[in-house]
């Protein structure tokens, strides 16, 4: 069996469900072939709430996975039923970075923390852009 959890990078780095893959929902028909190449694996998609999980598990199914589920609840279903949830990109082909993009802020804790030494490197950014206007 594959779970595959089909929300942001970031959202994943934050927490995901042991042993899970990551494959954002807008990029499925294009990575899932290279996740799960047998297509008579049972796949489980996870999402934040179920909405992406479930139209995750339709498009598999439409592209032959003839056992594609999703988590209904999604990842909070999973923590309410005192199940353990896993931080880190392990399982998902993005850097930090990415992660850290993709969700969407700047303040970070556990494994998407940015160093010092990451936000001195962005203020002398800024710092130069003023330099550049004319």
């Amino acid at each position: 069996m594959a779970v595959l959890d089909v929300r942001g990078s970031g959202e994943f780095g934050m927490g995901h469900l042991p042993g899970a893959r990551w494959l954002a929902r807008g990029k499925l028909e294009f990575g899932i072939a290279a996740l799960v190449p047998d297509r008579a694996t049972s796949v489980v998609t996870v999402c934040d709430t179920g909405l992406r999980a479930a139209l995750a598990a339709a498009t598999l199914r439409g592209l032959g996975y003839g056992d594609a589920r999703y988590l209904a609840g999604g990842v909070p279903a999973w923590r309410a039923a005192g199940l353990p949830v896993v931080e880190g990109l392990d399982g998902a082909d993005v850097s930090v970075a990415e992660a850290q993009g993709d969700f969407g802020h700047t303040l970070w804790s556990g494994p998407l923390q940015r160093t010092r030494t990451d936000m001195e490197n962005y203020l002398t950014w800024e710092e130069n852009l003023v330099k550049e206007q004319p």
